[in-house]
């Protein structure tokens, strides 16, 4: 009774290990080295056999677990591990070329870990070199930035106890000062412009709500203004001012002509229109596409966005 149950029962586990063993090699095939790993040590637990072994050990190397998988191949070439005598020739020589590969990617990968310790060693040290010396440098930037105020200070205490006029300022502090003075002068005068036509086209009160002529007028207007200040402002401030400055410029005026116009580019770009209604709207408005055409053409050539796509 007993052993007839045994034997049914190592059946079953034999019939199971089977079919663990079919889907690890399945698994292995399919690239999926943890499930087949997973399989063969449910396989070997059923079943102990030294080809199931060896197996379970090859998936522990493709999933890098080099003492693992050595113990295993040792395991396999310990004999008094076999209760039925000598290892298998074949089994054997193939365990221990196994466990050659395994002690190689194992030392293989000590290497690179003392490699890549030794490098993030030497990058931490390197960070921490340069943080004290911006540190330091900080420090000495402030501590001199401190005695010229002092200096600055105790001479401003000394000019104004003689009854001296104040110092001329530097030619750099002067060249600062005319830079500061050429952007402020550059973008006041460009926002007073923009104002100026408002006002001469009588827009302010319907600033969203422009008829066709009104933006057209506007936009040649505009075209003029960035034509003039392109030729003849920005190369007459060109030894305070930078490139920048005119660029500025110009992005607040299309900054201010978008904010202006987005009613009307909307109403052409809006995907509801009828093919019919479209054209009958890009037939109004289109005395504007010249100026602002030629406005694009100018933005681009500085580098700058497009002012607007109605095609878009």
């Amino acid at each position: 009774g007993g052993g007839a149950a045994g034997s049914v029962q190592e059946l079953a586990d034999q019939a199971d290990a089977i079919a663990l063993i079919k889907a690890g090699h399945s698994s292995n095939s399919e690239h999926d080295p943890r499930r087949a790993l997973a399989c063969f040590e449910a396989a070997y637990t059923l079943s102990p056999q030294v080809p199931t072994l060896i197996s379970a050990a090859n998936m522990q190397l493709k999933n890098s677990r080099c003492g693992a998988a050595i113990a295993m191949y040792r395991h396999v070439l310990d004999d008094s591990a076999h209760a039925d005598g000598d290892l298998n020739p074949r089994h054997r020589a193939i365990a221990q070329r196994k466990l050659r590969e395994a002690e190689d990617l194992a030392s293989a990968l000590r290497r690179t870990a003392a490699k890549l310790s030794s490098r993030h060693d030497e990058a931490l040290a390197k960070r921490t070199q340069r943080e004290a010396a911006a540190a330091a440098a900080a420090r000495e930037a402030e501590e001199a930035a401190s005695r010229a105020a002092e200096a600055a200070a105790a001479a401003e205490a000394e000019r104004k106890g003689k009854g001296l006029p104040p110092p001329l300022p530097t030619a750099e502090e002067l060249s600062v000062l005319l830079a500061e003075q050429a952007r402020s002068l550059l973008r006041t005068s460009a926002a007073r412009r923009w104002e100026c036509r408002l006002q001469k086209l009588e827009l302010h009160a319907a600033l969203h709500d422009l008829r066709p002529a009104q933006l057209v007028e506007l936009t040649e207007l505009l075209y003029q203004d960035a034509v003039l200040e392109a030729t003849v402002f920005a190369p007459a401030f060109a030894p305070y001012a930078s490139a920048e400055t005119l660029d500025s410029v110009l992005r607040l005026w299309s900054g201010r002509w978008r904010a202006v116009s987005s009613s009307a580019m909307e109403h052409l770009q809006d995907a509801a229109l009828s093919a019919s209604d479209k054209m009958d709207a890009l037939g109004e408005w289109a005395p504007l596409w010249p100026p602002l055409e030629s406005l694009n053409r100018l933005y681009v050539a500085r580098g700058l966005p497009r002012l607007a796509d109605v095609y878009g």
